[in-house]
């Protein structure tokens, strides 16, 4: 199962990014973007309450990055050769996989939000 969490981690950094890279296109992310994952996961957050959304959207958005940032542990845990999480746990592996096709969509949107007015 550590395969499969290792991949998901790795769909969900590359869909960060990209968000990120969108963002960024559209002068909402400015500068560089971070290096690794965490920091890239901590820049998207810190976008958030910048962009419209309703109070029910909000908390979905903020959900998913919360989701991407728990995965990255997840996914980070797995590419070691350390266990430190029991891979074993078949309900907790298709829980992540159950997870991430719930936030997907709301953290892909968060490319698409136009900022909140002032």
């Amino acid at each position: 199962m550590r395969p499969a969490v290792v991949l998901l981690g790795l769909a969900y950094e590359t869909a960060v990014l990209k968000v990120l890279e969108k963002l960024a296109e559209k002068a909402i992310v400015k500068g560089k973007l971070a290096e690794n994952a965490s920091k890239r996961i901590g820049m998207l957050r810190s976008t958030l309450q910048r962009l419209e959304c309703r109070d029910d959207q909000r908390g979905a958005v903020a959900a998913a990055v919360d989701f991407a940032d728990h995965l990255r542990d997840r996914r980070n845990d797995a590419s070691h050769p350390v266990e430190s999480w029991p891979f074993d746990d078949s309900d907790e592996v298709e829980e992540l996989i159950t997870s991430a096709t719930r936030h997907l969509p709301f953290l892909w949107g968060i490319s698409e939000r136009p900022l909140r007015s002032q």
